[in-house]
């Protein structure tokens, strides 16, 4: 089965270039079920993280290797209409649609409206907070 790990995300701004290239990356990781590499993006604490107001890195992690362990495969996952709104010099909001497929062709992928929270921490950019809508 092929799987489409595309995870471009384009935005006018260079100022964003840094939120933009981790989300690029994350979305790779997450495409290639690659719970190692996802999780690295992920701040120490995440607020909120779904339906949970606050969250350690290592919940994230967990929940992300449940899914995996119970056989979920991302088979596409891609970040598009992504939108990213300055909090300040180090922190930001993120709004994206997030596309992906379980099924083994990918096609007919689930759209999923979310918001990400990220700040520079280190001169990394981490996701502080993930919510659905």
């Amino acid at each position: 089965h092929d799987i489409v790990a595309s995870a471009s995300v384009a935005i006018a701004d260079p100022t964003k270039g840094g939120i933009t290239e981790m989300l690029s990356h994350w979305a790779a990781a997450h495409a290639a079920n690659d719970v190692d590499s996802e999780i690295a993006f992920y701040a120490p604490i995440v607020a909120p993280y779904y339906d949970h107001p606050s969250v350690q890195r290592e919940f994230v992690q967990q929940s992300l290797q449940n899914l995996l362990n119970r056989g979920v495969r991302l088979t596409r996952y891609e970040a598009v209409n992504v939108t990213v709104s300055m909090d300040g010099d180090s922190e930001a909001t993120v709004n994206l649609e997030k596309l992906w497929s379980t099924r083994p062709d990918g096609l007919t992928p689930n759209h999923t409206r979310s918001q990400l929270q990220v700040q520079s921490v280190g001169g990394k950019w981490l996701i502080t907070g993930e919510r659905d809508f």
